[in-house]
Order: C-alpha cells, then structure tokens, then sequence
C-alpha cells in the first residue's frame, strides 16, 4: 500500500469519526432534553399534588365531625388522581422517546465512532424496565394515595 493510499484511508476514517462524534453527541443531546423534560415534570406533579394534599389536610381538619365539606375534599382527590395519571402519561411518553432515541443510536451507530456511550447506564433491555423506574412509580404512589383517602371519607347517607 501507497502512502498515498494510507493517508486517504486515514483522512476518510478520521472524517467517519468526526461524523460519527457529531452524531452521538446530537444523540446525548436529545437524551438530556427527555431528562430535563421528567425533571419538570415531576416538579410539577410535586408542587401541584402538594398543594393538593395541603388544601385536603385543611379541609379535613377544619371540622371534622361535619359532612359539609365532604364535596371538597372529594373534588380534591379527583383532582389529586387526575393530575398522577396526566404526570404519569407525561413520564410514560419520555420513556418511550428515551427508548426510541437509544434503539436509533444501537441501529445507525457507527463502526467508526470510537466514543463513550449516549448514556451513563442504559436500562437493561426488557421493553418494561424504563417503565419501572422511581420518576414513573411517584405517580402512582400519589395516586394510591388519592384513592385510599377518596374511599376512607365517609359516606352520605
């Protein structure tokens, strides 16, 4: 082989890996955007369903013994319920891109990417495994939590 022959080989794989490094780091990119996205998510779940649980314990000891603002405190829990399963529908759909963007990234990686993965730890690859994770479970605690209070209130009859 020429050194002529080498050195265009060499120029052509190093622009592969420029290439390739631009890429995963669009891909790196695209993945700290989903984590950003949960971040907000549950800080939003958390100030809401705070606000929620606080407007319930004021309602519910204000005066207990009276049904008269057993109305409210229902409305609440709905409420309550509501916004779990909407932030839990919101973390489901960042999983799913999460996902998609790692999928993506194994099929077109390039052989000449030379990098450190996309990702500090992937999740192992069973399609429930990123469902199954702390940020998707705290929903369905608070939403737990809703229906236990929403069937513990008394009844009127």
């Amino acid at each position: 082989m020429s050194d002529l022959d080498q050195l265009t080989r060499d120029i052509g794989t190093q622009t592969d890996r420029s290439t390739a490094r631009e890429l995963a780091n669009d891909v790196r990119k695209l993945l700290k955007h989903e984590s950003t996205i949960v971040s907000q998510r549950i800080g939003w779940l958390s100030a809401f369903e705070g606000l929620l649980f606080a407007a319930f314990g004021s309602l519910a000891t204000k005066d207990a013994s009276s049904l008269s603002n057993l109305e409210p405190l229902k409305v609440i829990c709905y409420a309550g319920i509501s916004v779990a399963i909407i932030s839990l529908l919101g973390l489901f759909a960042s999983a799913i891109a999460t996902n998609r963007l790692l999928k993506w990234w194994e099929i077109n990686r390039s052989a000449a990417y030379d990098g450190p993965g996309v990702i500090g730890w992937a999740l192992p690859a069973q399609p429930w495994a990123s469902y199954l994770t702390a940020w998707n479970l705290l929903p369905v605690i608070i939403g737990t939590a809703w229906i236990v209070l929403l069937v513990s209130l008394p009844s009127q009859h």
